[in-house]
């Protein structure tokens, strides 16, 4: 059985930080247009009660007002899943990228210090960049057998 080693969700703070807040910031831009573009439509609804010559406190206006609300309502609570989501999401990619590029450094300064590999780099089959381990895994064979040679 697979066992996961990592003792923290941030591998890579600065960088997984900055991937969760461009997407965060895509959801929040994204959803700001919905909620301008909601506002918009009620905002024209009102416009055209008015053209039509009703009294302010006509049935209609109580109605799209009462209608609004509660879009905005459902704009704000999908708004917060959305963004949950999207924080969750942002973390997992960056932890498949972050993740593969951190075991390479630690591995890397590891053979910096004693002069070799124990061991061949493996990383998780759902990372990215899987084929670095494989690369340098035959790079470090590499330079071994040019040593002895």
């Amino acid at each position: 059985m697979k066992t996961n080693k990592r003792k923290s969700f941030l591998i890579n703070r600065p960088f997984q930080i900055k991937v969760m807040a461009l997407f965060l910031a895509l959801a929040i831009g994204i959803i700001g247009c919905w909620f301008l573009g909601n506002q918009f439509f009620f905002w024209r609804l009102f416009k055209q009660g008015q053209e039509l010559g009703f009294p302010a406190n006509h049935v209609y206006f109580r109605f799209i007002e009462t209608q609004r609300q509660n879009m905005m309502l459902y704009i704000g609570a999908l708004s917060v899943i959305v963004c949950s989501s999207i924080i969750i999401f942002g973390l997992r990619l960056s932890n498949k990228i972050a993740g593969p590029l951190h075991n390479l450094n630690q591995r890397l300064l590891e053979i910096s210090k004693t002069g070799k590999l124990n061991n061949p780099i493996k990383f998780r089959d759902e990372d990215f960049f899987i084929e670095l381990a494989d690369s340098t895994n035959a790079a470090i064979d590499a330079i071994e057998k040019n040593k002895g040679a």
